[in-house]
C-alpha cells in the first residue's frame, strides 16, 4: 500500500511558510478560510485509516488545517480531524507532587507540559497560580501556559500572547465554549463549541497553533471556573 504522496519534515514542518517555528501571530486578511491544502491532507488521511500515521504527517496535518475536534474520555484527552481520525493523545500525570500534561501522536512525544516548580516542592506554593511550561520531543521550551479563565498562552519568554476566555462571562451555558484571543490585536484565533469542535479563524504560525490546540484541550479535562469578570479588583 502506497504512502501519502505528501513531502513531510521530520523535525521542523513548514508547509507553505505556516510553520516557521515562531509563536508570533500572523493572521491573514480574509479571517476564517478553507485552504486547498487542508482540504488535501483530510482526504489523505480520509484514505489510510488502516495506516498508523508517523509523527512527522500528524504534525504536517496540525499545521495545514483549520477544524478538528477534541474529545474526553475521562482524565484523558485526544484530538482528532473532522472524521473523528486520532492525531494527538493528551492525559495528565503526577510526579513529585506536580501536574504533568504528555502530549503524544502514536507513541512519539510531541509536548510534555509541567509545572516549571516541578524540580522542588514547596508548601507555601501557590496552585491557582503555577506557570506550566511546554517544551517539545527536543526537550526545547515552546512556551508556558497559565490554566484558568482567561487561560493565557505565554511564548518561550514569558510574554503573554493568547487567551482563551469562555465566550459569554455570566452565560453559564456558553460555559462549554471558549475562543483564545490573539494579545497583541484581540482578534480571534480559534474558537472550540460545547460539541468539541475547534475551528481556527485566523493564520498562525505552527507552534502557537499547537500550544492553543493544547490549551483548549485542557479546558476539556475539567469543567472551567467562573471567569473573573471584573480583573481589576485585583490588579
Amino acid at each position: 500500500m502506497q504512502q501519502p504522496p505528501i513531502d513531510f519534515h521530520e523535525h521542523h514542518p513548514e508547509p507553505n511558510g505556516v510553520c516557521n517555528g515562531s509563536l508570533m501571530p500572523s493572521c491573514s486578511k480574509d479571517g476564517l478560510h478553507e485552504s486547498d491544502e487542508d482540504e488535501e491532507v483530510s482526504q489523505v488521511f480520509s484514505k489510510i485509516h488502516c495506516l498508523i500515521p508517523s509523527k512527522s504527517q500528524v504534525l504536517y496535518y496540525l499545521s495545514s488545517s483549520t477544524n478538528f475536534r477534541i474529545v474526553r474520555s475521562g482524565p484523558d484527552l485526544q484530538v482528532t480531524d473532522r472524521s473523528c481520525f486520532p492525531l494527538l493523545d493528551i492525559w495528565p500525570e503526577r510526579a513529585c507532587c506536580s501536574e504533568l500534561w504528555l502530549v503524544e501522536s502514536y507513541g512519539s512525544q510531541v509536548l510534555m507540559v509541567a509545572d516549571r516548580s516541578s524540580n522542588g516542592w514547596s508548601p507555601f506554593r501557590r496552585n491557582t497560580t503555577n506557570v506550566q511550561t511546554a517544551t517539545d520531543w527536543n526537550g526545547d521550551i515552546v512556551g508556558h501556559l497559565l490554566p484558568g479563565n482567561p487561560f493565557l498562552i505565554q511564548n518561550a519568554n514569558r510574554t503573554t500572547i493568547a487567551r482563551c476566555v469562555t465566550v459569554e462571562c455570566g452565560e453559564p451555558s456558553n460555559r462549554d465554549e471558549w475562543s483564545c484571543l490573539l494579545e497583541a490585536t484581540g482578534r480571534e484565533a480559534a474558537r472550540l463549541d460545547s460539541a468539541g469542535n475547534l475551528s481556527f479563524t485566523c493564520e498562525v504560525g505552527f507552534q502557537l497553533k499547537l500550544l492553543i490546540v493544547i490549551a483548549l484541550a485542557r479546558t476539556r479535562a475539567t469543567r472551567p471556573p467562573q471567569p473573573m469578570c471584573w480583573p481589576f479588583w485585583f490588579q
